[in-house]
């Protein structure tokens, strides 16, 4: 599949009033109140250690759980900030909503770094895409850490990663999605990794890896059975096992792997409306049936085989 086909992503449209402005600390203890200003002159390794102080006193002040978030998204301390915000979710409706409002802010910071990385792979600028792909990974990194639940940034982690060429990291990241939302596009999401990947390895000519992987597709739980990634894991199923069934002249092995192609070939041809799949597909089963000494389902392949030639 072509990436570059896949429109720029808006970003979120909000109306963002963070929370940068004065605060009124009231009666927050000494350390609350020196991370607070460290805060708001963006001292952020301060803020940090004031304020963890501060929360050791009052663990129920969401002003300061949130700065804390912030300061640790700021200084990359992401595992940390995750926890300062789940903190903030339960104590503070208002900081809830800021801490969604600074989530707001790193996802279109992330939206903008994605577009014009995919905007420089058209313009064949492969240097200037993976800058613009790492710095929106980044953002996208923090703003997950900020709003866990929020599928739309995992997607587009995922997505990030399959432009740098990390199909294992992406992989992980869909699946994670697909356990989410049990979507059919989230699906064919991970069936393209695995397809790439698939690939590869019959490229390779490890066909046992290959074997692996298209079995993954062909087992992936709500991808649509129609769908082109299934069928074409279907036929490489087929075309390994006979790549493996090639190089052999054992028996037993050759009736193993000839079943194995007619086991995936057969539900192929089908369903499928893909001329050359089918014809391709038809000329595997005659040396399949051919194998396992099956005359007649030989002669009927190689009789449809023929007519699609024609």
């Amino acid at each position: 599949m072509n990436l570059l086909n896949k429109k720029f992503i808006n970003s979120i449209l909000l109306l963002t009033f963070l929370s940068f402005g004065i605060y009124i600390y009231g009666c927050a203890s000494a350390e609350t109140t020196t991370g607070k200003l460290a805060y708001q002159q963006k001292d952020y390794a301060k803020a940090e250690v004031e304020l963890k102080k501060g929360l050791q006193k009052n663990a129920n002040d969401g002003e300061a759980w949130y700065m804390l978030g912030v300061s640790q998204i700021e200084l990359g301390k992401y595992s940390d900030a995750r926890l300062s915000f789940e903190k903030v979710r339960s104590l503070s409706p208002q900081y809830s909503q800021d801490a969604f409002s600074y989530w707001a802010l790193k996802y279109n910071e992330g939206i903008n770094s994605f577009n014009a990385g995919t905007k420089s792979l058209g313009s064949k600028d492969s240097v200037n895409a993976a800058r613009n792909f790492r710095q929106g990974l980044e953002k996208f990194n923090a703003a997950v850490n900020i709003l866990p639940d929020s599928v739309s940034t995992y997607q587009l982690i995922a997505d990030s990663y399959l432009y740098l060429g990390q199909n294992d990291s992406a992989l992980a990241i869909y699946e994670s999605i697909i356990e989410k939302t049990k979507s059919p596009s989230d699906a064919l999401g991970i069936a393209r990794v695995l397809y790439q990947s698939g690939v590869i390895s019959m490229t390779a000519e490890k066909y046992d890896d290959a074997i692996s992987i298209f079995n993954k597709i062909k087992n992936l739980s709500f991808l649509d059975k129609k769908s082109e990634y299934y069928e074409v894991a279907l036929f490489n199923l087929g075309l390994a096992n006979y790549k493996k069934l090639e190089s052999t002249s054992d028996n037993a092995t050759m009736t193993i792997l000839s079943q194995n192609m007619v086991d995936n070939l057969e539900p192929l041809t089908m369903q499928t409306e893909n001329k050359d799949l089918l014809k391709d597909s038809y000329q595997l089963l005659v040396v399949a049936y051919d194998v396992l000494g099956n005359d007649a389902k030989r002669d009927d392949a190689q009789s449809k085989y023929n007519a699609l030639n024609q």
